[in-house]
């Protein structure tokens, strides 16, 4: 139960047009360390949240994680 707690306690949701560049900066200034973008999209949009992401500087030790989607 602690460890679920601590946990709890440093997530942040934050929703956002992840392929849109500059909402993605939006959302990275905010961040004051490594930050996990937990993905759950369509295929059709993968390969433009990749491009999205491609010119930013995510924090060291930051992830992205792409759920696979049924179908």
């Amino acid at each position: 139960e602690c460890s679920r707690l601590m946990v709890v306690g440093v997530l942040h949701y934050r929703r956002a047009d992840v392929t849109d560049p500059l909402a993605l900066a939006g959302l990275l200034a905010e961040a004051d360390g490594p930050v996990v973008l937990y993905l759950a999209l369509p295929p059709a949009v993968g390969s433009r949240v990749i491009e999205a992401l491609a010119d930013l500087d995510l924090p060291a030790d930051s992830r992205v994680v792409a759920e696979k989607p049924f179908g």
